[in-house]
């Protein structure tokens, strides 16, 4: 047997044992992550596949700052960029390896084996930093249908819509799939510990759309064995979201979804929540404001006249109570429902820079804005 392989399911069967022995994943712990506030980062490993070493690296510096978690977004439209043997994408069939991570040589797209992901997980319980995989769904699911085609094209054409380039969520086949997906990476997380399940940028065509969209969120949520579920604002529509398991929690990231397009700013508007209306009707909430907040790995944004910008925006104008409504400045009432906010590093379809790149030179922002979490105030030269 090839040696990564056998390493792969030895350690992932370890893993597993130590979750159902307790070690650090009891369910006396759950009810810490229920209550607890949040800081850290969302990291896009799925538009730029990253390896072991460099996301350590990520956990290194968001511990050594004081904050509490680091969330990898795993899957994207252009990569589903963690092995999975429910969608036939596992370290068995593909165990060839690049740039530290495995290779899928259909869709020639990398991406990490559950024991790596098992091995961040636990590195980060170390530094007491929680690592929070998070699979989106029903969205920016091009990734996973460029892999189910290929090993399971009955399947795809059932649960994958091509018109709206997104799972067809109000089929129970899509439910059943999405379930078993999430369901291998339950094991290898600290019971009661967070977990994403994406749910941004989807198309929500009426009424009828939004009740199975509804019925989607609230029925993984309840297959998560008691995880926290955590998903972008933009599947809690304004005619739903009150009928909306009250234990999921909300990363607000934009109301009008950033667009450039007026009529879709509309929309959005019209039909996604404000965080005013998720905080009075008692959902938890994350602030990952993208004006503040997000960060891009490009040779332009990065320049010391930015970061200088950055900082002072932080400093001036930015609060856990400032969310990205109408404006991107929306001051709401102080909330204990506010539980934290997050820095967050996107890239685009094709990387300006590489991981180790984006470490080098982006770190520094997320370790200021956790600086500034703590301090209050960041001294700007």
């Amino acid at each position: 047997m090839n040696k990564c392989r056998l390493k792969s399911i030895i350690l992932v069967g370890a893993i597993a044992l130590i979750g159902l022995l307790g070690f650090g994943f009891t369910n006396a712990n759950a009810a810490s992550y229920a209550n607890r506030t949040w800081h850290g980062l969302d990291y896009d490993d799925a538009r730029n596949p990253t390896d072991v070493k460099q996301i350590k690296i990520m956990i290194d510096n968001v511990a050594k700052h004081k904050g509490n978690y680091l969330k990898l977004h795993l899957t994207d439209d252009t990569d589903f960029a963690i092995e999975n043997e429910t969608i036939g994408q596992t370290v068995q069939k593909y165990p060839k390896m690049k740039d530290g991570l495995y290779y899928n040589s259909d869709t020639k797209k990398l991406f990490m084996s559950k024991a790596q992901l098992s091995e961040l997980i636990q590195y980060g319980l170390k530094k007491k930093i929680t690592v929070i995989p998070e699979i989106d769904v029903p969205s920016h699911t091009v990734g996973l249908h460029n892999v189910l085609k290929v090993t399971n094209p009955t399947l795809d054409k059932e649960v994958y819509d091509t018109a709206y380039e997104q799972l067809s969520y109000g089929k129970s086949a899509t439910k059943k799939l999405v379930k078993a997906i999430f369901q291998e990476y339950l094991p290898l997380i600290p019971a009661g510990s967070p977990i994403g399940t994406g749910g941004d940028e989807l198309s929500v065509a009426s009424a009828k759309h939004k009740q199975s969209l509804l019925k989607f969120d609230n029925e993984l949520d309840e297959s998560l064995d008691g995880h926290q579920m955590w998903m972008y604002n933009d599947s809690a529509q304004k005619l739903t979201f009150k009928d909306l398991n009250l234990d999921i929690v909300i990363e607000y990231w934009s109301q009008t979804g950033d667009q450039d397009v007026k009529s879709y700013t509309k929309d959005n508007l019209a039909n996604n929540a404000s965080a005013s209306e998720l905080l009075s009707n008692g959902y938890k909430l994350v602030n990952i404001n993208s004006y503040f907040l997000y960060l891009l790995p490009e040779k332009s944004f990065v320049t010391a006249k930015n970061y200088k910008y950055y900082l002072k925006d932080l400093n001036t104008y930015f609060g856990e109570n400032i969310f990205n409504e109408k404006s991107f400045y929306t001051k709401v009432k102080a909330s204990k429902n506010i539980i934290g906010s997050a820095s967050s590093i996107w890239y685009d379809d094709k990387p300006e820079m590489t991981p180790k790149e984006t470490v080098k030179k982006l770190m520094p922002w997320v370790n200021s804005y956790l600086d500034w979490v703590h301090k209050g105030k960041l001294t700007v030269k």
